[in-house]
């Protein structure tokens, strides 16, 4: 792995934990500032910029689709539910964009490997599960309930 995927992935890890424990701690603007910071970073190095934004921009649409059908669903609540409780918050679209940064670096390796992509992005569940644990999210219908959901969606 290139030092470039290394601190792509370490820039999507350290986002989350952003993102979470700042909305956790009634804070939900940490997470989405640093996505914006990382993004900027990210597209300003990157020679394919309109390529990646469209994938950037994509990534964050499925995410807001997926959150928002959680939340209507209502399979997840999550904690700072700016700017509506009716969809997916800010600071998890940040994470869905930070998500997309790694599609063409530090995950780039999983191209042509559908089958070991499908089996890595099955433990996405878990994700939602930790930030719940840490206290930026809940399962108003349970746990079972909402892994079930969000594998499925």
């Amino acid at each position: 792995m290139s030092c470039g995927s290394v601190l792509n992935l370490a820039l999507i890890q350290v986002g989350w934990f952003v993102a979470v424990l700042g909305v956790a701690d009634g804070h939900p603007w940490p997470g989405p500032v640093f996505a914006a910071a990382v993004l900027v970073f990210y597209l300003s190095a990157s020679p394919l910029r309109g390529r990646e934004l469209l994938l950037i921009l994509a990534c964050t649409s499925v995410g807001f689709v997926v959150d928002s059908g959680l939340v209507q669903l209502d399979l997840v609540r999550f904690a700072a539910p700016w700017p509506s409780d009716a969809m997916a918050p800010a600071w998890t679209l940040g994470l869905w964009a930070l998500l997309a940064t790694g599609f063409s670096r530090s995950m780039a390796w999983l191209r042509g490997k559908p089958t070991l992509a499908l089996v890595l992005a099955s433990i996405a569940p878990f994700t939602y599960w930790g930030g719940a644990r840490l206290g930026a999210a809940d399962f108003p219908e349970g746990l079972a309930s909402a892994l079930v959901g969000i594998g499925v969606f």
